[in-house]
């Protein structure tokens, strides 16, 4: 069961993504639980399911799940989940370095996204006195620069969609995607200046704005 857990397979993005935003669902996974080729889906009603049933294999993934079970509990509470998750966390040999680089990052990520600004500087200072050999300041800046650009990208992509509905009404899926596509902020400033100036659709030359 370890091995098949090492190698699931996230197919929808409810348990962490980068912007952490709250969805109803629990986090769904395929893993090759029987075979390598052949893969089951994995349920993860993550709220619903006791701690140590999610910890039973001792693989990182159940310790970031039993802290996001207290992602909405008092301090006292989550930092002790965080605590017991980076002891055994730091158990990775280096050849899980990987493993457990990310396995900080996400328990940053939710502190960061989820927790009170009034909290987060202990609860970022509680991992960085119980994590080895890792720079946590260092990766908690890079998380909240990343999300920045995210969202100044994001607010990019949402004026120029909004720009082409009032000028040219009814926009399809496809220039919808192709603009979310879009990530380099002077490509969307420029895209923006052209949709503001264009007397069609037409006029605009979509590949002259990929990244």
């Amino acid at each position: 069961m370890t091995e098949g857990v090492k190698q699931l397979t996230q197919i929808n993005r409810s348990f962490i993504p980068n912007t952490l935003r709250e969805q109803e669902s629990d986090t769904v996974f395929r893993v090759p639980l029987r075979s390598d080729t052949e893969k089951d889906t994995l349920f993860l009603s993550v709220r619903e399911t006791d701690a140590a049933d999610l910890t039973k294999t001792d693989h990182p993934l159940g310790w970031i799940l039993t802290v996001l079970l207290k992602e909405h509990a008092d301090k006292e509470a989550i930092s002790n989940a965080l605590l017991e998750a980076i002891s055994h966390i730091n158990t990775l040999d280096d050849a899980q370095a990987k493993q457990r680089d990310n396995a900080i990052i996400y328990l940053l990520q939710l502190i960061l996204h989820r927790r009170s600004a009034a909290e987060q500087q202990d609860l970022l200072t509680l991992i960085d006195q119980h994590t080895l050999g890792m720079e946590v300041e260092t990766m908690a800046e890079s998380i909240i620069e990343q999300s920045q650009r995210q969202g100044e990208t994001r607010a990019k992509q949402d004026a120029v969609l909004k720009l082409l509905q009032i000028r040219f009404h009814e926009i399809s899926q496809d220039i919808s995607n192709r603009i979310t596509s879009i990530h380099s902020i002077s490509n969307l400033d420029s895209l923006f200046e052209k949709v503001a100036t264009a007397q069609k659709l037409d006029d605009i030359d979509w590949n002259n704005f990929d990244d």
